[in-house]
This record gives structure tokens, sequence and C-alpha cells, in this order.
């Protein structure tokens, strides 16, 4: 359970995470293979699963928030203004 909890702390304090962080430090520190090292194969990849889902969701909150504000999604345009 620390490790799942150690996923979300990171998800909150970054809005993303690249699955492959959780074969690194600080979640190797449990088991050498990090994620795969404690769930196995199989529950690690719908660990992966699911941190990809959560990575997708915030990108697609991060643009309609973006686009509300009226923020231009091209970086060649200029934002037509600000929240």
């Amino acid at each position: 359970m620390a490790f799942l909890n150690g996923i979300v702390e990171y998800l909150v304090k970054n809005g993303v995470m690249e699955p492959k962080v959780i074969f690194a430090a600080p979640f190797n520190h449990q088991h050498e293979l990090g994620v795969a090292g404690v769930f196995g194969d199989e529950l690690s990849e719908q660990i992966i699963q699911c941190i990809r889902f959560v990575n997708k969701n915030a990108g697609i909150a991060a643009t309609k928030m973006m686009n509300g504000c009226g923020f231009a999604l091209s970086a060649l345009e200029k934002p037509a203004s600000l929240c």
C-alpha cells in the first residue's frame, strides 16, 4: 500500500508521471526492480495503464482549462486573453 501511496503523492505533486519513474528511485527502495518487483508483471502492467489513464486525463483537463481561459493551443498564436 505504501508503494501505491507513493504513486498518488507523486501525481498530486507533479500532475503527471512517466511510467518509467516507478522502476527507479524512490520507487525501487522496496525492491530493486521497482513496481515489477513489488507487484509482479501482471499487476505492474495494470498500474502502468492506470498511470497512463491519469496522464491522459490530466492532459485533457489542462487543455480544457487553457481553452476556457482563452489561451491559444498553437505556440505560434498569442493568447487572446487571460482569466
